[in-house]
């Protein structure tokens, strides 16, 4: 984030005081009140606003910033809701939950496909179970009985 970028979104107030001191301060010359005053009212106006912004600018772009860096130092980049620290301001804690939301959906989502995988090799394995048995019966009513079954079946059930 850079201060270009952060000052052009919030040029609206700017220029909506801007016009606002600019009425203020032709209302004062319409009534002859004195430059001196009419620039302590533009210093009163401007100087809260000017650090109330800097301020703010400072701490967005710190949190962006090491947000930016975590991302790109991890490996694993769905982990980042888990590494990164909850902000103080609401556009931050906005972000912050959605990347918590999206990560447990996410884990929510490997896990149901987990589950189904698990489902599925357990209907295998008891699938394999059960062919097995008729097969094993066979071979030992086969071997009880060779002399009865002829060449090619005992061939086939061995395969």
């Amino acid at each position: 984030m850079s201060v270009y970028e952060y000052l052009k979104q919030r040029t609206l107030f700017f220029i909506v005081n801007i016009v606002l001191f600019l009425i203020t301060a032709s209302i004062m010359l319409f009534v002859k009140v004195n430059i001196s005053i009419i620039t302590m009212v533009f210093l009163i106006w401007f100087t809260p606003i000017s650090i109330y912004i800097l301020m703010e600018m400072i701490k967005h772009k710190k949190y962006y910033d090491e947000l930016v860096s975590i991302s790109e130092n991890l490996d694993k980049k769905y982990l980042i809701s888990e590494v990164i620290s909850e902000p103080e301001f609401i556009e931050g804690k906005l972000v912050y939950n959605i990347l918590k939301s999206s990560n447990r959906n996410m884990q929510e989502h490997v896990k149901y496909f987990k589950n189904m995988q698990s489902e599925y090799q357990e209907y295998i394995e008891t699938w394999v179970h059960e062919i097995k048995t008729p097969i094993a019966s066979l071979m030992l009513i086969m071997e009880n009985h060779e002399d009865n079954i002829p060449n090619s079946m005992k061939y086939e059930v061995k395969k």
